[in-house]
């Protein structure tokens, strides 16, 4: 399994997802969880980064098949080691101007939790 070694922007969003079915019965709910336990989405941002950097992150982005293949991220604040999926279609790069040494980039994308 690849890992994710770039170090995104201050702070990595990370949110609590749950997979809640929500059935009505006359004036009544069920709910109940579609899969086991609760998931995290970790939404990331590279801000002003040039393009070798933006490339090699597009590359790993790539070389995952976008959202197919996980990957290994450690949080470098909590040195908490995730598995983490991206999702699909949240990949976006966005060319930002010009420094006196190269091109500038943007880069975002959101990953989810993989158990």
């Amino acid at each position: 399994m690849a890992t994710f070694t770039y170090t995104p922007d201050r702070p990595v969003r990370i949110e609590t997802m749950d997979s809640t079915l929500i059935q009505g019965i006359g004036k009544y709910e069920q709910r109940r969880l579609m899969v086991s336990g609760l998931q995290k989405m970790f939404s990331f941002s590279f801000s002003g980064r040039y393009t070798s950097e933006a490339d090699a992150i597009e590359e790993f982005y790539e070389d995952c098949d976008g959202g197919v293949d996980s990957f290994g991220w450690t949080d470098p604040v909590t040195s908490t080691a995730y598995t983490l999926r991206f999702v699909p279609n949240s990949f976006r790069r966005e060319y930002i101007g010009r420094s006196g040494t190269g091109h500038l980039w943007n880069i975002s994308f959101q990953c989810v939790e993989v158990n």
